[in-house]
C-alpha cells in the first residue's frame, strides 16, 4: 500500500483580524469560489472550516501534482 499511496499538501488557515473589515467580504467570497474551481479540477481534495473556538479558521488538503 505504501508504494501506491499519493502525496498531499495540508494547509492550515489561521484567522486574520482584517477579516472584519468592510471590503474583506468580497475577497472571502472570491476565495470560496476559487476553492470550488480547484475542487472541480481535482486539485483540492478537502476544504473545511474549523468550527470550534480556535486560532484556526479552516483546513485544506491539496492533491500533490506530479
Amino acid at each position: 500500500m505504501v508504494l501506491t499511496s499519493k502525496e498531499y499538501a495540508l494547509v492550515l488557515l489561521k484567522w486574520n483580524p482584517d477579516v472584519q473589515k468592510e471590503n474583506s467580504q468580497q475577497i472571502i467570497w472570491e476565495h470560496g469560489r476559487r476553492n470550488f474551481q480547484l475542487r472541480a479540477e481535482g486539485l483540492l481534495s478537502i476544504v473545511a472550516p474549523v468550527t470550534q473556538q480556535h486560532d484556526l479558521a479552516g483546513i485544506a488538503i491539496f492533491t500533490r501534482m506530479q
